[in-house]
């Protein structure tokens, strides 16, 4: 199963594994350093998205 959240930093969509959750790897398009939460889990620093259309999908972190 995928798991799919934001980037907090640029707000691109991000997909991993859901072995990935709680492990650090770097956003594939602004290259910041992001911990991959647990699904349903919303972070304290991530933006909230106001925009009806979704952002750029990029795929696979860690």
């Amino acid at each position: 199963m995928a798991i799919e959240f934001n980037c907090p930093y640029c707000t691109a969509v991000i997909r991993v594994g859901d072995t990935a959750v709680g492990k650090k790897g770097t956003c594939p398009k602004c290259d910041t350093a992001v911990v991959v939460p647990r699904p349903g889990v919303v972070s304290s620093t991530e933006p909230v998205s106001t925009a009806t259309t979704s952002p750029d999908v990029v795929p696979d972190v860690v």
